[in-house]
């Protein structure tokens, strides 16, 4: 592996790489069915433009859970690690993605 910035080119050392999976996607498979079991059950009973984003930004919600508690336990610990900064971006962008489509949605169908 290449270093990537020049203070690490002199330091002769490496930025440790976080793998994503473990902090982006829930450990329990019979989460994702709890959470599209009632998404396709609403769709397929009433179908709109609004209904398909508030299942999208349930989604999006979702996914944010995981990384923001590990963000969250980690500050509590008062411990910065390099996973602490990767859960802290994709939490706080998934959940940013969520709500912008919460406000698009109330935008297509109405308050």
């Amino acid at each position: 592996m290449m270093p990537e910035t020049a203070a690490e080119m002199a330091a002769g050392t490496e930025a440790p790489r976080v793998r994503l999976k473990p902090i982006l996607l829930p450990a329990e498979h019979g989460s994702w069915s709890l959470l599209a079991e009632p998404i396709l059950l609403g769709l397929l009973i009433r179908f709109s433009p609004a209904g398909l984003l508030v299942a999208a930004s349930s989604v999006f919600a979702f996914l944010a859970y995981r990384p923001l508690r590990i963000a969250l336990a980690d500050s509590r610990r008062a411990r910065s690690v390099p996973r602490t900064r990767v859960a802290w971006t994709w939490g706080l962008g998934l959940a940013g993605v969520a709500a912008g489509m919460i406000a698009a949605s109330v935008w297509f169908g109405g308050p």
